[in-house]
């Protein structure tokens, strides 16, 4: 006779496998890349989220830093009391923080043994058993920034020789979204960007990154290439960048981090209403995609640098690589604040990448166009570029 109850546990396995690759087929379609994502890594790799900070906390005591948010995990050191510690990111539904120690290591510290800086005469640490509250840094709406201290827009600047090439943003209005796009595109909204800010040039390379590799402080190493200085890094995670981000960030002083949605289409756009910064027709030799025209290599984007820039002065924003912001997925830019600042929600598993790559098609590089990835999740196309709030 037929064992029912093996029977039973096989067909319960099969479902699962089954559920796992409509999963991943699903996300994929989804988000318009060409590739295959394997089945099942979706779920597998999603283990915590990040909710993105920048604040600087001091310990209440010796704080231990962990490699990851348990209290079983290994433990990379130990900080004295009263040590100021730069926090990055807080994880989501947890009184775990994300720190960057002194000698640039990425570790975890518990919600109990610090509290914000800025804080110390308020009430104290959450006690045992309570989350502390997330820390928000205010940031200026629709205040320029003072004359002479964030220098001239379109002016290019780099913090250290193997910092990426940064260049300055002005304050500004724009309208987000696409009323001929998709849903995701709209509804249309107004956003103003009141400060002003930096962005890269290029995205990141494959050498502005190995210095983050050999420095130990990022765990991914890209294969080989021929040009590491004119490659743009690709195959990398939203997770990976945050360790990137927090290494550039202890190594010029600054606070590094993703653009938001706003201030990406803002930067794209380079003060154009088109739908991209040139018009509203892709144009042959203006960006590197599937069927964007001129010479294209379905394995490898073009190097970095190799189109003209828009009219802030930025390379590369439309094709290359999709690249990483700061945002939580949401289907439609209802709510979206209106001061350029980053969308986040409790439970992100899904970040917003901008700008298409080379082997999408042309819709996917408009400047309204909106993809999403699993946060920690690698996948070939993905890439990043860096910001930074100018005072």
């Amino acid at each position: 006779m037929m064992n029912l109850p093996k029977l039973a546990a096989g067909l319960l396995i099969l479902c699962q496998i089954t559920v796992l690759d409509a999963t991943a087929a699903h996300v994929e379609q989804a988000q318009g890349h060409s590739a295959a994502k394997p089945a099942g890594r979706l779920v597998a790799q999603s283990l915590f989220a990040i909710e993105q900070l920048d604040a600087d906390f001091i310990t209440l005591g010796d704080a231990e830093v962990q490699q990851r948010p348990t209290a079983d995990s290994e433990r990379l050191t130990e900080l004295a009391p009263d040590s100021r510690v730069q926090v990055t990111g807080q994880v989501t539904g947890q009184n775990w923080y994300r720190v960057i120690t002194d000698d640039g290591d990425v570790g975890y510290v518990d919600g109990r043994s610090i509290r914000p800086l800025a804080a110390e005469s308020e009430a104290p640490a959450a006690p045992e058993g309570r989350q502390s509250a997330a820390v928000t840094v205010p940031r200026p709406l629709l205040t320029p920034p003072a004359a002479g201290r964030a220098g001239r827009p379109g002016e290019a600047f780099q913090d250290c020789a193997q910092c990426p090439e940064m260049v300055r943003l002005p304050p500004g209005r724009f309208i987000m979204g696409s009323e001929g796009g998709d849903a995701t595109e709209q509804p249309l909204s107004e956003v103003a960007i009141g400060y002003g800010f930096a962005l890269g040039k290029y995205e990141v390379t494959v050498a502005e990154w190995m210095a983050c590799v050999s420095a130990g402080a990022c765990s991914h190493e890209p294969k080989p290439v021929e040009d590491p200085k004119r490659t743009a890094l690709r195959n990398v995670s939203w997770d990976d960048a945050q360790q990137y981000l927090g290494w550039l960030s202890r190594v010029t002083g600054k606070a590094y981090r993703l653009p938001s949605e706003g201030e990406w289409e803002y930067a794209m756009r380079g003060n154009s209403g088109s739908a991209y910064s040139w018009g509203d027709r892709m144009e042959v030799g203006r960006a590197d995609c599937r069927n964007c025209g001129g010479a294209w290599d379905r394995k490898a984007p073009a190097t970095v640098g190799n189109f003209a820039a828009n009219s802030f002065g930025l390379h590369d924003m439309s094709g290359g690589v999709a690249e990483w912001t700061a945002d939580c997925w949401f289907k439609d830019h209802r709510n979206r604040p209106g001061d350029g600042t980053a969308r986040n929600k409790r439970g992100c598993q899904q970040r917003v990448l901008r700008g298409g790559s080379w082997r999408d098609e042309a819709s996917y590089l408009r400047a309204a166009s909106r993809l999403y990835y699993d946060a920690s999740v690698q996948y070939v196309v993905n890439g990043f570029r860096v910001a930074l709030t100018l005072e």
